[in-house]
Formats: structure tokens, C-alpha cells, sequence
């Protein structure tokens, strides 16, 4: 896929970035390609990163709650870990090269709240476990320490 260089080629790759497909060829385009700095141009690229970002963050979240009630404790690490890994790789992916300082962190910060709001509800429902080992895992295993993990 080639790298967006102009706004209107920019539109197609978010789109596809939102929905995760062609996810390998999309980051790769997403991570190489240019972007013209006008304000005009970075307003509205802004508004579709940010759409196609909350797109990814929702389908990450409803994959983790449509595992339903985990039957095991590896059931829970697994999901644990899998929800971890794809808040760490959609953080990684928007911080890109083409932005400007000021909108590069921006994006990732969203990710690492949204990650950090995760946790505390986790850790809020395994208060109820009476078992503890939800309260464990979640603190082997918590969802919002993304700059470690790159499996």
C-alpha cells in the first residue's frame, strides 16, 4: 500500500485503520506517509485519526466483554493479556511521524486514559471477587502498562 502523502489519500487508510483491515499494510502506510500542514488539513485529518482510533479502542473493548463470562483463570489471563497488547499496538500506531509535536502525543494520552478507565473498572469488578484471583491477575496482567508490551 502506498504511503498517503496528500489529505485525500489519507482518507481511504484511516477508514481502513478504523475498520482493521489490511492492518500490517495499513500501519506501515500509516506510519511512512506525509501530511501537509496546513491547519485546515490538520483539523480534519485530526477528526478522522481520532474516529478511526475510538473505532479500534470500541472493537478491542466489545472483543474482551464478548469472551462472556471466562470459565478458568487462563481464560482471564488470556483475555487480560490479548485486550493489553491491542491498547499497546493501537497506541504505538497513532503516534505518527507525520504529525506535528503538538498533535503526536495527543493521540497515544487518549489511548493510555482509555487503558487507564479500563483498569479501573476491572479492578472495581474484582473487588466483588471474593476469590481474589481476578484482583491477581489484573495485577500480573493490567491492562493499562502499554509501554512494555511489543509481542
Amino acid at each position: 500500500m502506498k504511503p498517503p502523502v496528500i489529505y485525500a489519500e489519507w482518507i481511504p487508510v484511516l477508514e481502513k485503520f478504523g475498520r482493521g483491515q489490511q492492518d500490517t499494510e495499513v500501519v506501515a502506510a500509516m506510519q511512512a506517509g506525509k501530511l501537509p500542514l496546513f491547519p485546515v488539513v490538520l483539523e480534519r485529518f485530526t477528526v478522522r485519526l481520532k474516529d478511526a482510533m475510538d473505532k479500534r479502542y470500541a472493537s478491542l473493548v466489545e472483543q474482551f466483554q464478548s469472551q462472556g463470562a471466562f470459565q478458568s483463570p487462563d481464560q482471564v489471563e488470556y483475555g487480560l493479556k490479548n485486550l493489553q497488547q491491542g491498547l499497546a499496538h493501537l497506541k504505538r500506531v497513532v503516534t505518527l511521524p507525520a504529525l506535528p509535536d503538538s498533535l503526536r502525543s495527543r493521540f497515544p494520552g487518549e489511548i493510555q486514559q482509555g487503558a487507564d478507565h479500563l483498569q479501573h473498572s476491572l479492578e472495581k469488578s474484582a473487588a466483588q471477587d471474593a476469590t481474589g484471583q481476578l484482583r491477581h491477575l489484573l495485577q500480573l496482567h493490567p491492562v493499562n502498562r502499554l509501554e512494555d508490551s511489543h509481542e
